[in-house]
């Protein structure tokens, strides 16, 4: 009988390291910027790690049993491998994750923009950059509406649904509106700040600071006026906030992926 055992446990020992080198093995500890995802790995190495000390404390109370130790006796000596199943260790765990929070907080505050473009990209494209311009005050003027934003200089946003035929764009610009506007199952990408902007411009908008974050876009042959946030501290739209920004843009104008095609290299020269 005692030989069966010790193959048992044998076995355990043999699947717990098994498991303990798949799980750890290809795991780094989250490194960056503190950001959601970052928090999200954070918290399942530790639910790995926690689940790895409850498969050695499952075996080890086996062997103590089989030993003849109480229960009270398996419990004193688990002790210094069961401190995630004290209360101390979830208040510290949800202190640290409080922490987190926090600073993801902080790091998403609006900040001013310093630049449009920060030199990461060479571009043929010239994307037109509108300075801002000094309000001249008027008296008994009435101030246009605010949209979409409590900053008070944003402008408000228009919208101008007009039935273009096409909009013909270069090809690195075309793949930046395929993203925007992707087929089913299509590939998702980050799109850096500087391309969303050049490829705006290639598509006939001007580019315009109003303040702190928000950059106003404006047809350069219509009324049509558009405001997105500059993503802030890295200067990359994600593939759903990409999503956003391309159903906001069918809704004001129409757009969608049929509408962009490609420039011949006539036009383009």
């Amino acid at each position: 009988m005692r030989k069966n055992d010790d193959a048992e446990y044998s076995r355990d020992r043999q699947n717990i390291g098994k498991s303990l080198l798949k799980t750890f093995s290809p795991a780094n500890a989250p490194a960056g910027p503190k950001t959601p995802a970052w928090l999200a790995k954070s918290q399942q190495l530790r639910a790995d790690l926690e689940t790895f000390w409850e498969s050695i404390r499952r075996t080890l109370r086996k062997e103590y049993k089989d030993c003849d130790l109480s229960p009270a006796e398996a419990d004193g000596l688990l002790e210094v491998i069961s401190v995630n199943l004290t209360d101390q260790y979830r208040q510290d765990k949800q202190r640290e994750d409080n922490e987190v929070l926090a600073a993801i907080h902080e790091r998403n505050r609006p900040q001013p923009v310093t630049k449009f473009f920060n030199g990461a990209e060479t571009c043929s494209t010239t994307a037109t950059i509108i300075p801002r311009l000094e309000k001249t005050k008027t008296r008994g003027t009435p101030k246009p509406p605010l949209v979409d934003d409590e900053t008070p200089d944003v402008q408000a946003e228009t919208t101008a649904v007009v039935n273009v035929a096409t909009i013909k764009v270069a090809k690195q610009w075309l793949d930046v509106f395929h993203l925007m506007f992707p087929e089913k199952d299509g590939a998702a990408k980050d799109v850096t700040w500087d391309r969303f902007v050049h490829a705006m411009a290639d598509a006939g908008f001007t580019a315009r600071n109003n303040g702190g974050s928000h950059v106003s876009f404006k047809q350069r042959d219509g009324e049509g006026r558009i405001v997105f946030h500059r993503p802030h501290p890295v200067p990359k739209i994600d593939p759903v906030m990409l999503r956003v920004m391309a159903q906001r843009m069918a809704k004001r104008f129409g757009w969608r992926r049929e509408l962009f095609v490609l420039r011949d290299d006539a036009t383009q020269a």
